[in-house]
């Protein structure tokens, strides 16, 4: 715990760095000096998928975080209504990859893309299911194995293009 969504002490989430680190690495995938704003956009996918789904990690904590004064979603929120909030993350940041493909911003096929969106939002069904019960850590070890998974698609659809 401690600093979900950037309300604790400690100085946030570092939302910006993990929005940085994720377009530099598919920077390697997409050259910025090739394809201009591809590697932001995939990178942007991935930073708003963690900006959702990381509060599932302090679902788990919230008496701690309370004890040491942390003012995450959850401890501001309650456990029930930061998950019905972290939910819609587990799903809706994919459709980037179509719609990047459709705006023609990212060099995916379109069809492909469709695919891994859907493919991703089944993978993330048992971390929504695991938000039933708020201080469960099962949403979190989900989302952690849906964005391994969600890292693999891509590279595999660049990789067979």
């Amino acid at each position: 715990g401690g600093g979900g969504w950037g309300l604790g002490r400690g100085g946030g989430n570092g939302v910006g760095g993990n929005l940085g680190l994720f377009c530099l690495g598919w920077s390697l995938v997409s050259p910025v000096w090739k394809s201009g704003i591809e590697p932001f956009w995939l990178g942007g996918i991935f930073a708003l998928y963690v900006l959702g789904t990381h509060v599932t990690k302090d679902l788990g904590d919230i008496d701690g975080d309370r004890a040491a004064g942390y003012q995450t979603l959850p401890v501001v929120w309650g456990g029930n209504r930061s998950a019905r909030f972290v939910a819609p993350f587990f799903f809706l940041p994919f459709l980037g990859w179509p719609l990047g493909a459709w705006l023609e911003v990212i060099q995916l096929d379109l069809e492909r893309a469709f695919w891994l969106a859907g493919g991703l939002m089944v993978v993330g069904l048992p971390g929504v299911w695991g938000l039933r019960s708020p201080r469960s850590r099962s949403a979190w070890r989900w989302m952690y194995l849906q964005l391994l998974v969600a890292h693999l698609g891509p590279c595999w659809i660049y990789l067979w293009s």
